[in-house]
């Protein structure tokens, strides 16, 4: 390229940057595209062709035109899909235009460290307008100091924090997942100002609540895209929108029509000033079809995984409650419970006055099932068996349990749930010096319940009478707490022991997973039943 050449096309680049920077100050998305620099040296942008997000437009609009005081947004989201960059952007938009602080709420205050590390830190290095506009006057994981304005990181788990400052907006992202007091608190902190702005986003949970209900108050808006044949704006649906014979086009959901991504609208269910967004990852730029029907084909049956799949990638509240076992007809066959097995097996036992044991292979399948008396008898069954991995109830009889534990090295683990029903990690221990599991008991019940609803699990015929009863005398519902916090839990209304014996082998089952009955991994709590 000759001289001539390398200066047009340098003040070419400097005209289109001084015309960005002339409309900086008109809303976010113009803010951000003036200023903010990105990792490949471009200044952000939503209508790259690889990346195209151009859904992301309006919401940056409405941002600008919220009212004041007291406007909000509400985005009802599924992973990966820009919200989060989009409510940083608008953050420091509206600190450095309308020189009010701002409040920027995750969950907790573990996740403040790891998210300015890599979401604002990163913005600052690369960035020299924004740079220069933070003095350094303050620089940790909970305050930095932009345009002569402070900006707030504070975990919703810790509302003695929000106290004693005010701000003239506050961003909760994820929502569902903070505590209530927490929200509550982060609110009293705009009182002192005249934005009071309010933005929301985070994935969806359960059918009105939180976020949902917060979508529901608002506009209801849905990206729409363009159908040719139609001509007309469409809003993708699942399963309709997928299909194997396109597996990388997203379809019309009424007729056999490509949909085109990069042409689309957002279509409001009602004109209010509080807009509400939600999509899902028909609409995401890096995310096709095929994609998502091979994970619903992994995962269907289980309750948990389903709703995860709805929550993240759909942008939408799904919950399945009142499952019940009610039809157990057409499980592969077992043949009758064996007295003895020379292959490794695995085990699981609910601790009570008496212990109900379920014994399975390690690929799956019931080999017996039965009560036992004693501890004695357990042991004897673990000999019979061959019997190379054990889960059992940590409660009641936690010394029983460890001493017999001790009898078997390696080959036992102790499973308690948590008694937390919003925790959202597994943990492992130590009890007596025999591993200790601490899980999430409605994952774990949803995980064994699916290969019974998906007809997996090979079962005997001559199961003990009481078996399936107490499969049926277990439902999956929501409950409310007296704080307005739902969760979803297995509640039973008789006895239910054979379910958590069961569910427990499955867990001792799960170092074998993918293996064909073989001893192929070894079991280990720091890799969560793998290394």
């Amino acid at each position: 390229m000759s001289s001539v050449s390398n200066v047009a096309g340098k003040f070419s680049a400097q005209k289109a940057i001084n015309e960005a920077r002339a409309q900086a100050g008109a809303n976010a998305y113009q803010w951000a595209h003036a200023y903010r620099m990105m990792s490949d040296g471009c200044t952000y942008s939503l209508f790259n062709e690889e990346r195209w997000m151009g859904y992301l437009y309006e919401p940056y609009i409405a941002a600008a035109q919220m009212k004041s005081p007291g406007g909000e947004i509400t985005v009802m989201k599924s992973v990966q899909t820009g919200w989060s960059e989009w409510a940083i952007n608008i953050t420091l938009w509206f600190m450095d235009m309308h020189r009010e602080p701002a409040l920027y709420m995750l969950q907790t205050d573990k996740q403040l460290g790891p998210f300015v590390l890599a979401r604002i830190d990163p913005i600052l290095d690369r960035s020299p307008y924004i740079r220069e506009g933070f003095t350094g006057e303050a620089d940790s994981v909970g305050l930095k100091i932009g345009w002569k304005q402070p900006l707030y990181f504070r975990g919703a788990k810790s509302p003695g924090s929000l106290v004693e400052f005010s701000v003239g907006m506050v961003i909760q992202d994820e929502k569902d997942q903070m505590d209530p007091e927490g929200v509550a608190a982060s609110l009293g902190r705009l009182e002192g100002m005249k934005k009071k702005w309010r933005i929301r986003l985070s994935n969806p949970s359960i059918p009105e609540h939180g976020i949902h209900l917060d979508y529901l108050e608002g506009s209801q808006g849905e990206y729409a895209l363009w159908c040719e044949k139609c001509q007309e704006f469409v809003v993708p649906q699942w399963p309709e929108s997928a299909n194997r014979n396109h597996p990388f086009t997203v379809m019309c959901p009424n007729y056999d029509h490509p949909l085109d991504k990069m042409k689309g609208k957002w279509i409001h269910a009602v004109d209010v000033p509080h807009k509400s967004y939600s999509m899902g990852h028909f609409s995401s730029p890096t995310v096709q079809p095929i994609e998502m029907l091979d994970e619903w084909d992994r995962i269907y049956g289980d309750p948990t995984k389903m709703a995860a799949f709805h929550n993240l990638r759909l942008g939408k509240p799904w919950a399945e409650s009142g499952t019940q076992i009610s039809d157990v007809s057409g499980l592969p066959s077992m043949g009758q419970m064996v007295p003895s097995y020379d292959r490794p097996s695995v085990m699981g036992v609910d601790v009570g006055t008496l212990l109900h044991v379920v014994i399975r292979r390690t690929f799956g399948g019931i080999l017996w099932t039965g009560v036992l008396s004693d501890w004695e008898e357990l042991g004897r069954a673990m000999h019979a068996y061959n019997v190379v991995n054990c889960a059992i109830d940590v409660r009641p009889e936690t010394t029983k349990a460890t001493d017999f534990a001790k009898l078997f090295p390696g080959r036992v683990v102790l499973v308690e749930y948590n008694p937390n029903p919003m925790a959202t990690e597994e943990k492992w221990g130590d009890q007596g010096g025999i591993p200790l599991y601490t899980g999430l008991r409605t994952p774990m019940i949803d995980s064994a319940m699916s290969l019974i609803h998906t007809k997996m699990e090979g079962v005997p015929s001559n199961l003990p009478g009481d078996f399936w009863e107490h499969f049926r005398a277990v439902s999956r519902q929501y409950i409310r707490r007296a704080d307005g916090t739902v969760y979803v839990a297995y509640v039973h209304s008789k006895p239910d022991h054979y379910v958590h014996a069961f569910n427990y082998a499955v867990f001792a089952g799960r170092r074998f997973e993918g293996s064909d009955g073989e001893r192929t991994q070894f079991f280990s709590p720091r890799g969560r039943g793998r290394r």
